[in-house]
């Protein structure tokens, strides 16, 4: 796992629960060499699984959707996102849910598999982003003077791409 960079915090968690499945699929070969009659083991066993998994589904959901934002990674810690009506920034992301802080540093937790099923947007993903602005000019005031003003700003600060201030022309 470590030499796919697989990412560190799901190494554990899949190495749990491998492990966990090999010592049950140890125990199951065990015992039927001993000469155990398996079938009737294997059934109670696997009616247990589905009324634990139908008793969990909203856990085993929300895991799943941890699971698949780990691996196929649509954002990171640090990044800002707008997901199921929130905006923060990405603080922790868990197997479970995730965890954002907003920018009036509310901490909001979200579950992983509304998360992994829903619609987002993540602003951090491009390097520069559109702004739009709107400046209302009355009909007495002089338009060349208002526009050479808009054009002086969006000259003295570094942050606006240049060649935009080529559409004001």
């Amino acid at each position: 796992m470590i030499k796919r960079n697989l990412d560190a915090s799901l190494i554990p968690f899949l190495s749990s629960i491998i492990g966990i499945i090999l010592k049950a699929a140890l125990f199951i070969s065990v015992a039927g060499m001993i000469g155990i009659e398996m079938t009737s083991f294997v059934a109670i066993l696997g009616a247990a699984g589905l009324a634990v998994g139908l008793a969990l589904q909203g856990t085993l959901q929300n895991f799943a959707g941890g699971v698949m934002l780990l691996l196929f990674k649509p954002f990171k810690v640090g990044d800002v996102l707008s997901a199921q009506g929130f905006t923060g920034s990405v603080k922790e992301i868990q197997i479970f849910n995730t965890i954002m802080a907003t920018p009036d540093n509310r901490i909001i937790i979200i579950p992983n598999g509304g998360l992994a099923n829903s619609a987002m947007t993540n602003f951090s993903t491009m390097d520069t982003r559109r702004v739009d602005f709107s400046f209302g000019i009355g009909y007495d005031d002089d338009f060349e003077k208002a526009k050479s003003l808009i054009r002086s700003l969006i000259d003295a600060d570094s942050r606006i791409l240049k060649i935009l201030s080529r559409l004001l022309e």
